[in-house]
């Protein structure tokens, strides 16, 4: 089981409940910023936008990422208002999802000697987020490897239970550090 967070630190995002509500807000308890993304609806994003870039992956709020919120007062008014909005969590300093977008990409990661330590992991629509706790801040960046990306503060990532995301792995003890170089 996670340790409590010192003050303004987020813990893993663990067991969260199977309701989008009470899960955005067991994350905001736990100190993770939320905050309500689009999702599909009759294989539409729910934006209303026929041609949407990003269908069922960006914010809800006009202000986006900059609005995430830990107020549990706020993330309760968001999922009255928005009670299917899928659940993003910002990603917090000290914290590093590595997002992998195709199977593939595990075998790429491997040839190239990076093998991932267990983690908290999610299943997500098209692969899996490695959650990691990280010493150093490490900006996001997209295709790092094709279809690897990392999400690192000033990013987030869609979290379980929304729509086609679930927990696979959930550590017995803290999330591990990944160390980097």
């Amino acid at each position: 089981m996670q340790t409590p967070a010192a003050a303004g630190e987020a813990r893993a995002p663990l067991y969260a409940p199977a309701s989008l509500a009470n899960a955005a807000l067991t994350y905001a308890c736990h100190g993770w910023r939320v905050l309500p993304v689009h999702t599909i609806h009759d294989s539409r994003c729910t934006c209303g936008h026929v041609d949407c870039p990003h269908p069922g992956k960006h914010p809800i709020l006009h202000n986006g990422l900059t609005g995430a919120s830990s107020d549990e007062g706020v993330v309760a008014d968001w999922w009255r208002r928005w009670s299917l909005a899928r659940i993003g969590l910002a990603v917090p300093d000290g914290w590093l999802v590595i997002d992998v977008d195709d199977f593939d990409a595990f075998a790429d990661l491997a040839a190239r000697g990076l093998h991932l330590p267990d983690t908290l992991t999610a299943a997500t629509s098209r692969g899996q987020h490695w959650y990691y706790r990280v010493r150093r801040r490490v900006a996001p960046k997209v295709a790092i490897l094709p279809h690897v990306d990392l999400r690192g503060p000033g990013s987030y990532v869609i979290a379980p239970p929304s729509p086609g995301y679930r927990w696979l792995t959930v550590p017995a003890h803290e999330v591990p550090f990944l160390e980097l170089d």
